[in-house]
C-alpha cells in the first residue's frame, strides 16, 4: 500500500493528520462547553442543595461532576485516549448515574418542580463526545439513552420532561453530522491534492517519453519503408505501438488505490482514448465527462463491439472515427468507417436474427442504459452508429 493510499485511507477515517487537527478544535470547544455546563450545574444544585431530600450526596454527586470534567478535559486533548472504548464507556456510566439518581438525591418534590436532574445540562456531553468522536448515529443514540433514563426515573407527560430526550437526540446527531461533513470535505481536498500531484507527475514523464521512445517510433516509422520488406514491417508495428502509446499517456484517469467513496468516476473520454490505434481515430471534447461507473463500463463494451465489427466486415484497410459530444443530460457516441458497408435490411436482419454483437453487445446494451441507437448503413459507404445514451 503506497504512502498515499494511506494517507487517504485514513483521511476517510478520523485518524489522518488533517482530521485530526479538526477534530482538536472540535473537542475543545466541547470542553469549553462542559466547563460551561459543570459551573451551570453547581449554581443550580447550590441553590436548592437545602431542599434535597441528601444534601451529602448532591455536594459528592457535584465534586464527581467537577473533577470528571477535568479528567474529561485531559483525555479529549490526546487523540489516542478520545478512541478509548473504556473512556466512552466510563463517560456515558457517569452521565447516565448522575441522571438516574436525580430524583433520589433531590427528593420527588424538589425534582417535580421543574424536572432538572442533577447535572442538569452537562450530561448531554458525553452523547457529544460520542458524536464527534465515532459517528453521528452513535452519538444520537447515546443521548437518546441517557433521555429515556431520565424519563424513566419519573414517568410523566410533562413537556419538561420528555421535551429532553428530543433536545438530547438532535443535539447530539446535529453536531455529529457537521463534524462528519468538515471531516469529508477535508477528504475531498485531500483526494484532490492527491489526485493534482500524481497527474503532474504524469505529465513529467510524458515528456520524458515524448522526447524519447515516441521520436524513436516516429524515426522508425518514416524511415523504415526505404529497408525493404522487413522495414515495412517494421513501420508498421511502430506506427501501431505509437498509437497506443499515445493512447496511454492521453489517459487522464488517476486510481488512487482507495475505497469507492473516494475514487473519482470514470471519465468518458479517457475510456474511449484508449481505442485509438493507426485506423481509429478518437474526438472527444475537451473537457473531461465523468459518468457511472456502470455507464462507462457499458459504453466501453458497446465501442468495442461496434469496432470489432469493423475490423471483422469493413475491409482490411477501413479506417474508424468515434466522436464523443454532451449535449444537457445525454452523450451522443458517434462511430463510423469507410468500409465495404451495408444495407440496413441486412443490419436490421442481423439483430432480429439472432446476431449477438449487433442485439445484444449494442443495441441490448443501449436499451438497458435508458438510451436509443440509430444506425445508417450503405453498401461501398460504410456504417456509421449514433449511440444516445442518459447521463447524470
Amino acid at each position: 500500500m503506497s504512502s498515499m493510499e494511506r494517507a487517504l485511507r485514513a483521511a476517510a477515517r478520523r485518524d489522518s493528520p488533517g482530521s485530526q487537527a479538526i477534530l482538536r478544535q472540535v473537542y475543545r470547544v466541547l470542553n469549553l462547553l462542559q466547563v460551561g455546563f459543570a459551573v451551570h450545574a453547581v449554581a443550580v444544585n447550590a441553590q436548592r442543595g437545602a431542599a434535597a431530600a441528601h444534601p451529602g450526596l448532591l455536594v459528592a454527586a457535584m465534586i464527581v461532576l467537577a473533577a470528571w470534567t477535568g479528567i474529561a478535559g485531559v483525555v479529549h486533548a490526546r487523540p489516542q485516549g478520545r478512541t478509548k472504548v473504556w473512556w466512552s464507556l466510563a463517560d456515558m456510566a457517569i452521565a447516565v448515574v448522575l441522571v438516574g439518581t436525580s430524583q433520589y438525591v433531590l427528593g420527588p418534590e424538589l425534582y417535580a418542580r421543574d424536572y432538572l436532574s442533577i447535572p442538569v445540562y452537562w450530561s448531554v456531553c458525553a452523547p457529544l463526545a460520542l458524536a464527534v468522536g465515532v459517528s453521528a448515529r452513535v452519538g444520537m443514540l447515546a443521548g437518546l439513552l441517557v433521555g429515556v433514563v431520565k424519563v424513566l426515573v419519573t414517568p410523566s407527560l410533562e413537556p419538561g420532561l420528555w421535551s429532553t430526550i428530543i433536545v438530547y437526540v438532535f443535539v447530539a446527531g446535529g453536531v455529529g453530522i457537521m463534524v462528519e461533513f468538515l471531516l469529508s470535505s477535508l477528504t475531498e481536498r485531500d483526494r484532490a491534492f492527491a489526485a493534482t500531484a500524481a497527474l503532474a507527475e504524469r505529465e513529467r514523464l510524458n515528456r520524458i517519453v515524448h522526447d524519447g521512445v515516441l521520436q524513436l517510433l516516429a524515426l522508425m516509422e518514416r524511415e523504415g519503408p526505404g529497408l525493404g520488406p522487413r522495414g515495412i514491417r517494421l513501420a508498421t508495428l511502430a506506427r501501431e505501438q505509437e498509437s497506443k502509446l499515445r493512447a496511454l499517456l492521453q489517459d487522464r484517469t488517476v486510481d488512487l488505490g482507495v475505497g469507492d467513496d473516494l475514487r473519482r468516476l470514470p471519465d468518458l473520454t479517457s475510456l474511449l482514448d484508449k481505442h485509438a490505434s493507426s485506423t481509429v481515430t478518437i474526438s472527444a471534447m475537451a473537457d473531461e465527462v465523468h459518468v457511472d461507473e456502470t455507464v462507462a463500463h457499458e459504453v466501453d463494451a458497446i465501442v468495442t463491439e461496434i469496432l470489432a465489427n469493423v475490423r471483422k466486415h469493413a475491409g482490411p484497410a477501413a479506417q474508424a472515427w468515434v466522436l464523443l459530444e454532451r449535449e444537457g443530460n445525454e452523450v451522443i457516441l458517434s462511430v463510423r468507417d469507410n468500409g465495404v458497408g451495408a444495407t440496413n435490411a441486412q443490419l436490421t436482419g442481423a439483430a432480429q436474427h439472432g446476431h449477438l454483437g449487433v442485439r445484444d453487445s449494442i443495441l441490448g446494451r443501449v436499451r438497458d442504459l435508458g438510451g436509443h441507437a440509430t444506425v445508417r448503413a450503405q453498401p461501398g459507404r460504410g456504417v456509421e452508429w449514433e449511440l444516445r445514451i442518459p447521463v447524470v
